[in-house]
């Protein structure tokens, strides 16, 4: 039988979410032979993925788009690049970053699930009663490999210079205790902060470790070091997404922002990993060409969603950028307004800031390579630290009265705290 009767409870929530997205009966879910894309007898994984394959067969673009504020969208009122695969299973999660949704879904047991609903309902609480409760672990973790970069980005704290804390790398010791405490509820890992991941010798080995555990991973890169070895051991790794930073269709166009970056080797990776993925028989990992939107940029972007489509990635990516002083503003900010976060005047820009309290100090954390732990990564230097894994478990750093004291602060204090003032919370990352 195909799942009819889903003996575990995670499989019958995967269904309900399959049926929900679909708008299907549950005949439709339940006798897919019917369609000729299944076949009787397949395990639950090859039930998801042949399910993957059955909305393709059916050509069904118009799927609502789940979108942070919870309002669904018809896909076909948005702009599309053409890809191979329809760009199906898209969800922009609260704190700004963007995964494959059916993959996520993958991940869910009930001990994941049990304490995700822990962690909203001590947020919710909290963000009632003004006072904190935190119930549960992190289903997220950022977690920096490495904030060492090979570019010098200007409005980079790695790039231009001004990182306050010292250069290094995680170790593979210290990644796999924080997995190993925490692998059996965390959902999510993002691989990023500050500097290029893939400068880490071990990384592909974070992600694999990962991925044994059943966690949904995802990187940010600027595709600097993927010759056909390391594309293939990247796709090998079992990385869900990859978001690639190309910031410009021209060479001059793009070493305006990626200064020391060449844009013809960044394609040439691009297409490395996409012939690995190919070449393994692998849909993973997607790959998100990320265009961040600048002054001296926004005019590419016709050009960059023809760059897309050609190169065969799954979805092009218009980012808006952060700036810290009215200078920059000036000198970056693209000059549509719809392409910034930011209210821009003659003498000032202020942020277009979401209002009510920020999701992120319950839901996520942000892990620095030398194992000091902060609220949020836009805490870039450290100023917020919460703790150090070097010391203590997570689950002490997490309930720590360093950390708790940050909470308290974003329920009544919110504009007090410096890197909240410059944050993108409720406005979301992505045009």
């Amino acid at each position: 039988m195909i799942l009819k009767s889903p003996h575990r409870f995670s499989d019958k929530l995967k269904i309900e979410a399959l049926r929900a997205a679909l708008k299907t009966s549950p005949a439709e879910v339940e006798r897919p032979q019917k369609e000729k894309a299944f076949s009787v007898g397949e395990t639950p994984s090859e039930f998801y993925s042949n399910f993957e394959k059955l909305i393709a067969h059916r050509k069904m673009t118009t799927l609502p788009i789940l979108h942070s504020a919870g309002q669904a969208v018809d896909a076909s009122a948005a702009p599309r690049v053409a890809t191979r695969e329809p760009n199906l299973w898209k969800w922009e999660l609260p704190f700004g970053k963007e995964v494959a949704l059916f993959q996520l879904i993958k991940t869910f047991t009930p001990k994941r699930l049990w304490n995700a609903a822990k962690i909203l309902a001590s947020f919710t609480l909290s963000a009632i009663l003004k006072r904190t409760f935190v119930w549960g672990a992190p289903p997220v973790l950022t977690i920096e490999p490495t904030n060492i970069c090979n570019l010098h980005c200007p409005l980079c704290v790695t790039g231009n210079g001004t990182m306050e804390r010292a250069n290094g790398r995680m170790s593979f010791d210290a990644f796999t205790r924080l997995i190993d405490e925490l692998g059996d509820r965390v959902m999510y890992v993002v691989f990023f902060n500050q500097g290029e991941p893939f400068i880490h010798r071990s990384f592909t080995d974070f992600i694999a470790y990962a991925h044994r555990r059943g966690i949904y991973t995802t990187t940010s890169t600027n595709a600097h070091y993927f010759d056909a070895a390391t594309a293939e051991a990247t796709v090998r790794s079992g990385l869900d997404t990859m978001v690639i930073s190309v910031d410009g269709a021209t060479q001059e166009t793009y070493s305006r922002y990626r200064v020391g970056g060449s844009l013809e080797k960044v394609l040439q990776g691009i297409r490395n990993l996409a012939a690995a993925k190919r070449r393994l028989h692998r849909k993973t990992p997607y790959l998100f060409m990320q265009f961040l939107l600048m002054k001296h940029n926004e005019h590419e972007l016709p050009a960059m969603e023809r760059l897309a489509k050609e190169l065969g990635v799954d979805r092009l990516l218009k980012k808006n950028i952060q700036v810290e002083t009215l200078a920059e503003a000036r000198e970056w900010l693209p000059s549509e307004e719809r392409h910034r976060r930011y209210h821009l005047t003659e003498n000032d820009f202020t942020a277009k800031n979401g209002k009510g309290v920020c999701i992120r100090p319950w839901v996520t954390t942000m892990v620095n390579w030398d194992g000091t732990v902060v609220p949020c990564c836009f805490d870039k230097n450290g100023h917020h630290t919460t703790g150090d894994l070097r010391a203590a478990s997570f689950a002490q750093v997490w309930e720590s009265g360093a950390y708790q004291q940050f909470r308290q602060s974003m329920l009544t204090q919110r504009d007090s705290i410096d890197i909240c003032k410059n944050c993108n919370q409720g406005i979301g990352l992505f045009v």
